[in-house]
C-alpha cells in the first residue's frame, strides 16, 4: 500500500544511525514506519500535546552514532 505522507527518513535517520539501529538490533522496529513515510510537519494531534508541555527533550545523534539529548523547559507551548 503507498503512503500519502513524505518519506524524510534519509533526514530522521542518518547512514550512522541505520548502522547503529543494525548494531543494536533495532532496525526492524522502524522499517514498517519507514515504508509508511516520516511526516515532514507536526499534525494537529501532537501539537495539541506539546502545547500543553513545559518541557521538551530535543535528540540528535552524530556521524559517528552517539546520541545527544538536551532538555529544555519553559512555558507552555
Amino acid at each position: 500500500m503507498a503512503s500519502n505522507m513524505p518519506n524524510n527518513s534519509d533526514i530522521m535517520l542518518t547512514a550512522a544511525a541505520r548502522r547503529a539501529q543494525a548494531e543494536r538490533g533495532t532496525a526492524r522496529i522502524y522499517e514498517k514506519k519507514i515504508a509508511a513515510g516520516y511526516p515532514d510537519r507536526v499534525t494537529p494531534d501532537p501539537a495539541g500535546f506539546i502545547a500543553e508541555l513545559d518541557t521538551a527533550f530535543l535528540a540528535t545523534v552524530s556521524a559517528e552514532g552517539a546520541p545527544y539529548i538536551q532538555y529544555r523547559g519553559g512555558p507552555k507551548g
